[in-house]
């Protein structure tokens, strides 16, 4: 199956298959999206060194996101280390210049970052819970949550809470969404006409 990008080979997944000749064709839209949720949301602005919470599915897509945006340096935790330690090295093999620390504790990876992200089931319907105590959210820039049932998880309550600017997994979902759209049939979407006709919550930042 071919690949749209050396980036999406590296993260060993793909989400959205194309079945065409001569071979199917495959994207990770999860990685697309949040390059396009971010630039939306932050502009040009870099997303400094990041403190990411999981290490598998959804963050391996989102790490090398990070990576292709410019990111100073990842600190990965996960309760597997062997993820962050794949994942790691996946990154050195197509960012060699970004800086990736495999952090021991939560703690240990958000110190010193700019930026919060969980990649984690918690926050979820019907499991709850948050990756980041509140008191890793003091002097932070910005946060995402990939978890979009619900919109409105602990984590992001906290953020908004503590003054992070933050993106919810809403963001990631419509986006992903727009670009899978794009790739099945070849068509762009008016993402502003969308968001419209959808009508999501609306939260100030």
């Amino acid at each position: 199956m071919a690949v749209d990008d050396a980036s999406i080979k590296a993260i060993s997944a793909c989400n959205t298959v194309v079945f065409e000749r001569p071979r199917p064709r495959g994207a990770n839209t999860d990685y697309t999206g949040f390059i396009v949720a971010y630039r939306r949301s932050y502009g040009t602005a870099s997303p400094g060194v990041v403190a990411m919470a999981g290490s598998g599915g959804v963050g391996k897509a989102v790490a090398f996101a990070l990576a292709q945006l410019g990111a100073k340096a990842l600190h990965l935790f996960d309760i597997e280390r062997a993820k962050s330690e794949r994942l790691k090295q996946a990154l050195a093999g197509i960012f060699p210049a970004i800086a990736v620390r495999i952090a021991t504790s939560i703690e240990e990876a958000c110190d010193g970052a700019d930026g919060l992200i969980n990649c984690t089931p918690l926050g979820m319907e019907c499991i709850g819970g948050t990756a980041f105590p509140p008191g890793m959210l003091a002097r932070k820039r910005w946060a995402f949550d990939a978890v979009y049932t619900p919109i409105e998880t602990e984590f992001i309550r906290d953020a908004r809470g503590a003054g992070v600017e933050v993106m919810t997994g809403y963001e990631l979902y419509f986006f992903q969404g727009v670009d899978a759209f794009r790739i099945f049939t070849g068509f762009d979407v008016d993402a502003a006409a969308l968001r419209k006709a959808l009508q999501p919550p609306k939260h100030k930042r």
